[in-house]
């Protein structure tokens, strides 16, 4: 678990990498993990924060969620609130477009809200009708 002053510290080394030259349009330049766990041990010097595994990984994260976040802010009417605390501001229609409803669809019944649950007898004669290799089901 990275804390917010790692994160920062990360921050501003790849910044400064990419200043000085060790970033291409390819990425970084090989070497470039040890310059940030060298960073990291200057201002934390029992850090065990790993290039390859740690570095990589909150990498990814944050590309993922610039990539996420960066499509969002792209569509018309959508932005940061300006109240500074970096909301998104955007219509109710314009966020039904962003999270569509198959979304809701995918992602809700993984809650743990009970609405796309079954009911245990319901799922216990699925089973053994499937185990004894019944294809209808009755559920009444």
């Amino acid at each position: 678990m990275w804390t917010a002053k790692e994160e920062d510290i990360l921050v501003a080394t790849l910044l400064e990498l990419t200043a000085t030259g060790w970033k291409s349009n390819n990425g970084f330049r090989a070497g470039y993990l040890s310059k940030i766990e060298d960073s990291l041990r200057a201002e934390f010097p029992n850090t065990d924060l790993k290039g390859n595994q740690h570095i990589n990984s909150k990498m990814q994260a944050w590309k993922k969620s610039y990539g996420s976040l960066r499509l969002i802010l792209s569509r018309s009417g959508v932005g940061f609130n300006n109240h500074g605390d970096y909301k998104i501001d955007c219509s109710d229609d314009q966020w039904d477009q962003i999270v569509h409803e198959t979304w809701k669809s995918i992602f809700c019944k993984d809650r743990a809200s009970g609405g796309g649950a079954e009911q245990l007898q319901t799922a216990t004669v699925r089973l053994r009708a499937h185990s004894s290799g019944v294809s209808q089901v009755n559920e009444n």
